[in-house]
């Protein structure tokens, strides 16, 4: 749902002018932790953009060197969709039990004797 323009011309001011006057790839810190505002350059084909760039923190860290660039709300809204599903859960929780035993069999292989 769009924010009340109103209420949020202070926010909408804010951005406009981050889309205007900050340098191509910058990030501009909100209020929320995992989320931050990133000016996309423009290319011969499009203007200069903003995206919001969303990055969680664990354990006081983002998770990802790069995290999602999101700048349309039904992009936004397929992504929580298919986040959302117990079928998403299930099959990162099997990645992840394999990747645990590929670095296991990994630490318990040959070792070069000196």
């Amino acid at each position: 749902m769009p924010p009340d323009e109103e209420s949020d011309s202070k926010l909408v001011e804010s951005i406009e002018n981050f889309l205007e006057t900050g340098k191509d790839w910058e990030k501009i810190a909100t209020p929320i932790e995992s989320l931050t505002v990133q000016k996309i350059p423009k290319t011969r084909t499009r203007e200069a953009r903003v995206m919001v760039h969303i990055n969680p923190v664990m354990y006081g860290k983002k998770i990802k060197r790069n995290g999602l660039l999101i700048g349309q709300a039904d992009i936004l809204d397929a992504f929580i969709r298919v986040l959302g599903l117990e079928e998403t859960k299930d099959l990162v929780y099997v990645v992840e039990q394999v990747n645990k035993k590929v670095a296991a069999k990994k630490k318990s292989g040959k070792m070069l004797e000196w």
